[in-house]
């Protein structure tokens, strides 16, 4: 059985993502031990993006709401777990409960 894992964006983004056709890597902004950020694709195995601070206030525009649309993706071998990968950065780990 295949398992799957979810990355979530507002319709802001999604213009850009279907026009490059993949998610594109951002800056991990948790370096705290080493200069520069490491770029990562947000993923999370949960399938609701409940309580994953996506949505900063109940007021946000419905264009910038990261609550609105999710990819569903299937996991493969080469993805790592935020725990794993951000020590071997020198990172700290700070999990919602993902990958």
């Amino acid at each position: 059985m295949d398992e799957f894992i979810y990355h979530f964006t507002c319709p802001y983004l999604l213009p850009s993502i279907l026009k490059s056709g993949y998610l594109t890597l951002t800056d991990s902004n948790f370096s705290f031990e080493r200069a520069g950020m490491f770029p990562v694709v947000w993923l999370t195995d949960l399938p609701k993006p409940d309580n994953m601070g996506l949505l900063f206030d109940s007021n946000m525009p419905d264009d910038l709401n990261k609550t609105h649309i999710r990819f569903t993706i299937r996991k493969r071998p080469y993805m790592k777990r935020w725990d794993e990968w951000s020590v071997s950065k020198g990172m700290v780990a700070c999990l919602v409960k993902g990958i």
